[in-house]
Parts: C-alpha cells; sequence; structure tokens
C-alpha cells in the first residue's frame, strides 16, 4: 500500500452503515460518517452502530475518532450530544460543504485514553 492511501473501513448493519477512514495512513485519528436509516431511527440503532464502531477503531489501533455534523442537522447533532462516549470540542467554521456551500460543522470526539 503507497502512503498516498487513505485506509477506509465500512461498517454495515441492517439499520444503516458507518464509514471510520483514517486521516493518513497508520494515522492514530479517524474520521466517522454514520446513517441511520429513517425507519430504525429512535430504536438505539444507531448506538449500537458507534459501539461496533469503536469496537473496531480499537482492534485498529486508532485512538480518536471524530465526527463532524452540519450545524443545521440537529438530529445528528442531538445524537451525538447524547452519546457518552464523544464530547463536543467546538465549531468549525466553513468545515463542511454541502450543494456546493460552505457550512459550519460541530466537532465530536471520541478519544481512547
Amino acid at each position: 500500500m503507497g502512503s498516498h492511501l487513505t485506509p477506509q473501513y465500512d461498517i454495515f448493519d441492517y439499520a444503516g452503515w458507518a464509514e471510520l477512514t483514517r486521516h493518513a495512513p497508520h494515522s492514530h485519528v479517524a474520521s466517522l460518517r454514520i446513517h441511520v436509516y429513517a425507519h430504525c431511527r429512535g430504536k438505539g440503532h444507531g448506538r449500537r452502530l458507534i459501539q461496533r464502531v469503536l469496537f473496531c477503531a480499537k482492534r485498529l489501533g486508532i485512538r480518536r475518532v471524530e465526527a463532524t455534523p452540519y450545524t443545521d442537522n440537529l438530529v445528528s447533532t442531538r445524537f451525538f450530544a447524547q452519546l457518552d462516549e464523544f464530547e463536543h470540542e467546538g465549531f468549525r467554521r466553513f468545515g463542511g460543504r454541502r450543494d456546493g456551500q460552505l457550512v459550519d460543522t460541530h466537532l465530536y470526539a471520541w478519544v481512547d485514553a
């Protein structure tokens, strides 16, 4: 594997999916994208998927997982705010792009201390 490749790990579930992407090969930091299908929300599936993600992260030697939901995505923001495993570390001005427009994001992180 060349040093320009960034490993990505996908976790699929009947209730949704999660994607864990290392910031750089062999990095201890990864970004998280998660989606729970609308008909499965509010039933604990997201929390279970997060547990699987963190289990995989630990097995892969990842020590920090970051999630950056858009500030206007209230469902996602509420989800991460309720998780004991993730801490709100702040905001990123223009931290994301949606439909060609720069948007602000939250920064939530899990750290395996």
